[in-house]
């Protein structure tokens, strides 16, 4: 084939096209490559953020709920194992083998979902705490000891001080004292030292003899063992009123644990295979969910299923039904998921419609560069369908290069096992410019005025759009909070809502922007400027603004205001339910807070006022029947005066503090009042309760959800015990030092106090991956829009360049002055843009009250009520501001392409046009 016949074929052709107009070719290959990335990153870098999420969720939830956990009463079946099932040394092995092989059993038969994400089993047997009087009680504290036993126990933990305990000599009990291990902590807080006894009273009466042997610590402090087993590596510190009992865990020999046998009855096995948050993903978090309602569901054999097989009077632990509370976790982090989910849909809708009108106005663009040689190819005899091929084949070179670009970029930035619809997504961006430029053959050279047409299908199309915004609006108001459940994947109608509430306000802005003109036209023409009554006569007879560039700034103004309020109410909502999870200022929990250390706390620089808080759990009678429940009391003046302000606090009626001698006002709560009916008779020892106000369950005073609030005057007739408070609220003057004042109060309580503060509370809600990445979207939302909004504004002037530089040629002809052209780009921007920061920004408030009533926020901040609508000033002005910048800028670079324009050039294509 000669060189001028390739010229002329169809490859040729694209090529030569291709060759002009370089600067809009590579703008729409840009804006493909830039869609193809994010449709391809998006779905991985959402999953990751996800599975981020599950395994935070996962990681925060203490051992003992997190791991398949069962505590079982009794001993497991001593005896050897088969060897490849135990890693075990030659005496444990010989009495611990048979239980370690049933567990590693138990683990092989799981759901292939669950066993993936769990490790081997992990086990202690101890025996029930017992009080451990001292040889010599000279001022030592009261202490009660659980006897423990753990093969594993080595692996764990280093001795610093004494050797290890010896074996158990003979049957207990023994006249020989049993070494023990204590850990320093315990040791310490006991005051134990190497070679101390203490005179153990066993289950049944029988005492026994144990001897420290040695301390030992850690070695890794920070392993879920020792929040699993309870008292083990810290010592447990409890009081009712009375001097504190401290509780530890006393390791003896684990291969002496058969000489328990006697007391088989009071000895427990506790067994739990840990869950690995760094092995759960959120795709097989579906799977996971599945295999452990299966695995918890039935009882599981570890062992003999007879006393006599293993020559014992109490039945060995032969089987167990383990429990977990992490469907509870992974239905939560489900629910949060997909609001997240539903959020980021609703932000992205409406960058992807901007995205598509930026495209549509570059294809556009393309085709207006091409309009003399498609012309003149028509002239010559090409048929329509020859030129949409043309143009077609641009399109593919321009957009399927670009969008394979765009899905290796994101695949290197974003890694990730590949999904069908990160490939399709590209695959389907990089078509668009395709049939956009197919679609889109140049009209004839005429040029009409678009204020005279009536377009019959634009009323329609119209109609159609308002009318889809209406339904969506009625529908999400309607059925409530969608996201309330784990309802996975993206929901159409919340995504869609914002994007049809974008598309109406569009439709409001085109039919609305003539009239103010039209009124200021009217009063123009008496003028002198004939600058501004063209450029304002131009905007409503042949406006360039067309539904794209309108479509792009009402929807950029309305996702960026949309965005910081979500942003901004997010942020509050965290800080509300942070406030209302501590109750005050500061939330103080320890074993015992005496009177003494309470009025030190008062005294403090700093603090208002202190409310304690004491709790006892009781049995009321309701009806007849019996229900477990918590008494609460404090005194009623002084938790008002901490709790004020606080989001949810106790309301609190004056009459609570008028109790009779057989009837009691009481505040109860939630879920109590739920089993109760009008005529119910609530009665707690002897005395006959009277409601008279109900609050909420989740309060910061309890952990418990049925509860009953008396003034603390009252408490101790209902109770039977002198109120002894383990938790206060603490009241800060208004220009205290929160962080100085918790110093001074852990100085004041000791390390036994647990001290929070609503700003600890918020910052742990905010570490929560989900909470950072709907943060980090919504501020990428805003950067997006920006971008967005300045492509296609300048798209869209540079589309008028042609027009534009023609009328500027003949006014300079006719002697006007340079700073026209900036009048007539002002005029061509100017009133769109006004009017779309007008609508968008009402439409950017009101989008959150709509969508975000079918949207539940509270799994972000961690709270009970669904957080009320904010915006923040400051937030709005910067992005108001930035909207300014974009369009002046957009305009002075489409004003420097404007004044190149060649003078007489453009008059002579004038003429010729």
């Amino acid at each position: 084939m000669s060189v001028r016949s390739s010229r002329r074929s169809l490859p040729g052709l694209v090529a030569r096209q291709a060759a002009t107009g370089v600067g809009t070719t590579l703008t729409v290959a840009v804006i493909v490559f830039a869609i193809a990335l994010l449709a391809s990153g998006a779905p991985r870098a959402v999953a990751a953020l996800f599975t981020d999420s599950l395994r935070a969720a996962v990681a925060g939830t203490a051992p003992g709920e997190r791991n398949l956990t069962v505590t079982a009463r009794g001993l497991p079946a001593p005896g050897p194992g088969t060897p490849e099932a135990s890693a075990l040394p030659g005496p444990l092995e010989a009495v611990w083998g048979r239980h370690e092989a049933g567990l590693a059993s138990v683990r092989a038969d799981m759901p292939a979902a669950l066993r993936r994400v769990t490790g081997p089993a992990q086990y202690v047997v101890t025996v029930d705490p017992a009080p451990a009087l001292p040889v010599a009680p000279i001022g030592a504290p009261h202490t009660q000891l659980s006897l423990a036993f753990d093969p594993h126990l080595a692996e764990r933990v280093t001795i610093v001080e004494g050797p290890a305990p010896g074996a158990i000599t003979g049957d207990l009990p023994s006249d020989a004292p049993i070494g023990i291990l204590l850990s320093r902590a315990s040791a310490e807080r006991m005051q134990l030292a190497v070679g101390d006894e203490r005179m153990l009273t066993l289950p049944g009466g029988s005492r026994q003899l144990v001897a420290l042997r040695g301390i030992f610590e850690a070695t890794d402090p920070d392993a879920d063992y020792w929040e699993q087993v309870a008292s083990s590596l810290h010592p447990t510190v409890l009081s009712a009123g009375m001097e504190p009992v401290v509780f530890g865990l006393a390791y003896a020999d684990p291969a002496s644990w058969p000489k328990l046998q006697p007391f088989a009855m009071y000895a427990k096995t506790q067994v739990w295979y840990p869950v690995l948050p760094e092995r759960m993903t959120a795709a097989g978090a579906p799977a996971f969910a599945e295999g452990l309602r299966a695995f918890t569901r039935l009882p599981h054999a570890i062992g003999a299923a007879d006393a006599a097989s293993v020559g014992g009077s109490f039945p060995p632990v032969s089987s167990v039904a383990f429990a977990s509370k992490l469907g509870r976790v992974v239905q939560e982090v489900a629910v949060r998921t997909a609001a997240t989910s539903a959020v980021l849909a609703m932000t992205a809708a409406g960058p992807i419609g901007v995205a598509l009108g930026a495209l549509l106005l570059g294809a556009r663009l393309i085709v207006d560069r091409r309009t003399t040689a498609l012309r003149l190819a028509a002239a010559r005899g090409a048929s329509p369908g020859q030129l949409r091929a043309v143009l077609a084949a641009e399109g593919a070179v321009v957009g399927l290069p670009a969008a394979a670009a765009g899905t290796l970029v994101a695949a290197l930035l974003v890694p990730g096992p590949p999904s069908l619809a990160g490939l399709l997504l590209p695959a389907l961006v990089g078509l668009v410019p395709v049939a956009l430029l197919a679609g889109s053959l140049p009209r004839d050279g005429r040029r009409r005025r678009t204020d005279l047409q009536r377009n019959r299908h634009r009323v329609i199309l119209e109609v159609l759009i308002v009318g889809l915004a209406a339904a969506s609006v009625l529908l999400l108001t309607q059925r409530g909070l969608t996201t309330a459940t784990a309802h996975l994947g993206v929901d159409p109608l919340l995504a869609a809502a914002p994007l049809l509430l974008s598309l109406a306000a569009c439709v409001l802005v085109l039919r609305l922007y003539p009239i103010p003109l039209q009124l200021l036209i009217t009063r123009m023409k008496a003028g002198r400027g004939l600058v501004g009554f063209l450029g304002a006569v131009r905007a409503v007879r042949d406006p360039l603004a067309g539904f794209a560039p309108v479509l792009a700034m009402v929807v950029g103004v309305s996702v960026a205001v949309f965005s910081v309020g979500v942003l901004a109410t997010v942020n509050a909502g965290v800080d509300a339910a942070a406030r209302a999870a501590t109750g005050a200022d500061v939330r103080i929990s320890a074993p015992y807070l005496s009177a003494e250390q309470l009025a030190a706390v008062g005294d403090l620089p700093g603090v208002a006022s202190v409310a304690p808080v004491d709790e006892v759990g009781t049995t009321l009678t309701i009806d007849g029947g019996r229900e477990p429940a918590a008494v609460l009391s404090a005194p009623v003046a002084d938790l008002a005066a901490v709790q004020g302000g606080v989001p949810a606090a106790l309301n609190v009626p004056a009459r609570l503090g008028q109790a009779a001698d057989d009837h009691m006002p009481v505040v109860v709560s939630a879920d109590l009042a739920a089993g109760l009916g009008p005529d119910s008779h609530l009665e707690l020892a002897g005395i006959t309760l009277d409601v008279v106000g109900t609050a909420p369950s989740v309060s910061p005073l309890t952990n418990r959800r049925d509860w009953l609030f008396v003034d603390r005057a009252n408490a101790e007739a209902l109770t039977g015990y002198a109120p002894a408070p383990g938790l206060a609220l603490v009241d800060l003057t208004a220009d205290s030092d929160v962080r100085a004042a918790t110093d001074g109060i852990r100085r004041v309580l000791g390390p036994d106090a647990v001290i929070d503060t609503p700003a600890d509370a918020a910052q742990a809600a905010g570490a929560d991956p989900a909470v950072r990445g709907l943060q980090a979207a919504l501020l990428l939302a805003v950067l997006v829009a920006w971008l967005l909004t300045a492509l296609t504004v300048i798209l869209t002037l540079v589309l008028g360049t042609p027009a534009r530089a023609r009328l500027l040629a003949l006014l300079r002809a006719l002697g006007a002055p340079p700073r026209a052209a900036g009048s007539l780009v002002a005029w061509e921007i100017g009133p769109v843009a006004v009017n779309a920061l007008v609508v968008g920004t009402v439409l950017g408030c009101a989008l959150p009250l709509v969508v975000l009533a079918g949207v539940d926020l509270r799994p972000f901040t961690h709270g009970q009520v669904q957080p009320a609508f904010r915006l923040d000033p400051g937030l709005l002005a910067v992005v108001l501001g930035g909207f300014a910048v974009v369009v002046i800028a957009a305009s002075a670079f489409a004003l420097r392409l404007a004044r190149r324009a060649d003078q007489a050039g453009q008059l002579r294509s004038s003429e010729e046009g």
